[in-house]
């Protein structure tokens, strides 16, 4: 039955006018048979982040190998996994089979999304699972997690409606993060017995964080904004100019407490000039002291109430040099936490972002002081600054060491 499916949409594909004939052409790879590839398919540098543990433990035994769908993540794949081989794939018929050619491959990892057919803003082909499976690869998937969005195209559409129960039988074992997901999969076709819930690895890829810096500039400057002895607030991932004012307001608040306190603001796009044009007018009608990251070199100006972080790759740095953090809906509270630091959040996050199973998580931890009322965050931001931040610090680190367990459990699954 499934081959007269698979021939009935080639057809139709190609009638359609959809499928891609280009051989791209891939980078010179050294054959060997004396290694064993591993694969592993990460969309975005988000999936290679949560599912670093279990890749880096991966790479120890191997070559490793690193497919993504986007066409901007090779140097950041590159900056943390230097010895990988890293790939774009495009989605065009026979891929599967050419890149199997030299890069026969131990195991096939998929990370994160999509678990079922264009479930994800992303795309992984069935007919890339399919050559793998019927060459005897053996398929699976870690901190399994569904999107549930609508297909984004007829094909995409067709192929979700012809093959979902066949994509999940590709996989020879699927590891995901809740039963919510598990009894999903389930639905849609899956054997029980290949499921295991095993936790989201994204709590062991923060238990022993590195702080690192992109340059010895921004090293310097975070030693600048530590060395004070002030309170520092970062607001992290904000949207719109809502979030802006919201923010500058309760900060305004808070310094009638903390006169020599200052905050680092962090929209969501710093690289579209628009949004810091307007972050930086709010903060001229408040008469605060602003400067943006770019414009200073090393140290900080004398008394500065503002520092507006418009670059990128020094975020990590901020959220160790702060006092205290706020973090904008639907995005990383994470990395904060792995700092120890205190994480303030508005509530109504949304059930369809990647974010969202962490967030679960770590309110039910009680990691997160969620306000359903922005009036309460300047009184939230002084609750916090009186906290003794060591014992506050411990208690956030013990948290997360007892939430990151998954790993353990993937790589036992993974060799059984």
């Amino acid at each position: 039955m499934e081959s007269i499916k698979w021939l009935f949409y080639k057809l139709l594909v190609k009638f359609i006018g959809q499928a891609q004939v280009t051989t791209p052409i891939y980078p010179a790879i050294e054959q060997s048979g004396k290694k064993d590839y591993f694969w592993f398919f990460c969309s975005t540098i988000g999936e290679l982040n949560g599912c670093k543990p279990l890749i880096t433990e991966m790479s120890r035994h191997g070559q490793l190998v690193l497919l993504t769908d986007r066409d901007c993540y090779q140097q950041a794949f590159q900056k943390q996994f230097p010895d990988a081989i890293v790939i774009e794939i495009q989605g065009w018929q026979g891929e599967a089979k050419e890149l199997l050619k030299n890069l026969f491959p131990t195991e096939f990892v998929l990370c994160e999304i999509p678990c079922l057919p264009n479930d994800a803003p992303c795309r992984l082909s069935y007919d890339f699972l399919r050559t793998l499976k019927n060459a005897n690869v053996r398929v699976s998937a870690v901190n399994g997690w569904l999107y549930e969005y609508d297909p984004s195209c007829r094909q995409d559409s067709i192929e979700r409606k012809l093959f979902t129960k066949d994509y999940l039988q590709c996989f020879d074992i699927m590891m995901v993060q809740n039963e919510s997901v598990r009894d999903k999969l389930i639905a849609a076709g899956q054997s029980a017995n290949k499921l295991h819930v095993t936790g989201n690895m994204k709590f062991d890829a923060v238990k022993n964080i590195e702080l690192s810096f992109k340059d010895t500039d921004s090293e310097q400057l975070v030693k600048s904004i530590s060395n004070q002895n002030r309170p520092v607030i970062l607001a992290g991932s904000m949207s719109d100019k809502a979030e802006y004012e919201m923010i500058l307001n309760a900060f305004c608040e808070y310094k009638k407490s903390y006169t020599d306190a200052m905050i680092v603001m962090t929209p969501r796009h710093p690289e579209k000039k628009e949004q810091i044009e307007q972050l930086q007018a709010l903060i001229k009608e408040r008469e605060l002291t602003g400067i943006c990251r770019s414009e200073i070199e090393h140290e900080l100006p004398v008394n500065l109430d503002v520092l507006v972080l418009n670059t990128f790759g020094e975020l990590q740095g901020m959220y160790y040099a702060c006092d205290i953090a706020y973090i904008g809906k639907n995005h990383n509270v994470l990395e904060p936490l792995a700092f120890g630091k205190p994480v303030v959040i508005m509530e109504g996050w949304e059930s369809t972002y990647p974010s969202f199973p962490v967030y679960e998580i770590c309110i039910a931890a009680d990691l997160l002081f969620e306000l359903d009322d922005e009036s309460q965050l300047a009184n939230q931001f002084e609750q916090l600054t009186k906290l003794d931040s060591k014992e506050f610090s411990n208690k956030i680190s013990s948290k997360l060491q007892s939430l990151g367990t998954a790993l353990e459990k993937n790589v036992v699954l993974l060799s059984s």
